[in-house]
């Protein structure tokens, strides 16, 4: 197996164009793992494409109205970006359960994506932000939704050529509300994100999404229907942890077996409470 490690994104999709069966590789921390087990979904790869030596492919660029995470930044950057942690809680959520240090600091939220595992780590913090990627390939650069990245388990929106240049979505203002809670015992790693934002004593805004509850990460658009325009209470947050399961549709074990669908639909219903009891601390007093 051939190895290239391109210093530009041009470089990268002309050598991608012109090796047949290569693959680009970011931190690898799947990729590696299928190749040794001989369990690579599109069979043994001719060449690996390095992409973490391409500069505009990393860091984090947090300004006064958007937020840019390149694709190669590895999660535990992202863990401990004072910027993000200040705006954008649930990403900081999102790459403390991703595991121990040691893969954090290997594993990058561009492959943590382009994986499209149903338990994504990043991917429902990064759809209640409304987030967007942006693609390039020899013919060009296009925008696609965080909503519509996802296809199927192991499958997004990015044809084999294309790179995965940015990961973008508009910063949050500070009177909006942003959370995660995961399963912590990661036996279905079932993890929720919530946006929401009070008008009044209404809710005014409100996004919830989550992995491992579908083959996909999934927006809980139920449960928001519920929830917008609603005065908080008690009975809502039960109602909306009784809904939330009806909108999960899990396979039929989680990864590597683990977890039944009943057991991550009973336990997406009591992330949501959860979520959103700390996302509305008014109802604790």
């Amino acid at each position: 197996m051939k190895f290239y490690s391109p210093k530009t994104v041009k470089e990268a999709i002309e050598l991608r164009r012109s090796t047949p069966g290569a693959v680009y590789k970011a931190g690898g921390t799947h990729l590696m793992a299928r190749l040794r087990a001989g369990a690579c979904r599109t069979g043994r790869p001719s060449a690996l494409i390095e992409l973490g030596g391409i500069p505009e492919l990393g860091g984090v660029e947090v300004g006064d109205e958007m937020v840019r995470l390149g694709p190669t930044t590895p999660l535990d950057v992202l863990l401990h970006h004072r910027d993000l942690a200040g705006c954008c809680p649930p990403l900081i959520g999102a790459a403390a359960g991703a595991g121990p240090p040691r893969l954090r600091q290997t594993a990058t939220v561009g492959g943590d994506l382009c994986e499209a595992e149903p338990g994504c780590h990043t991917a429902p913090a990064l759809l209640v932000l409304d987030a967007w990627v942006k693609l390039r390939d020899s013919r060009g650069a296009r925008e696609v939704g965080m909503e519509y990245f996802f296809v199927a388990p192991g499958e997004t929106g990015r044809t084999p050529g294309e790179v995965l240049t940015s990961i973008c979505f508009r910063r949050p203002s500070p009177h909006e509300r942003l959370g995660l809670v995961r399963d912590v015992g990661c036996l279905g790693r079932v993890n929720v994100a919530g946006r929401l934002v009070m008008k009044e004593d209404r809710v005014d805004e409100v996004r919830l999404a989550a992995g491992g509850a579908a083959p996909t990460p999934i927006r809980l658009e139920q449960v928001e229907e519920l929830l917008h325009g609603a005065r908080p209470s008690e009975a809502l947050l039960h109602d909306a942890g009784r809904l939330a399961p009806r909108c999960a549709a899990p396979l039929a074990h989680g990864p590597h077996g683990r977890a039944s669908a009943a057991y991550r639909r009973r336990t997406l219903g009591v992330l949501v409470t959860r979520l959103l009891r700390s996302l509305i601390p008014e109802l604790k007093g």
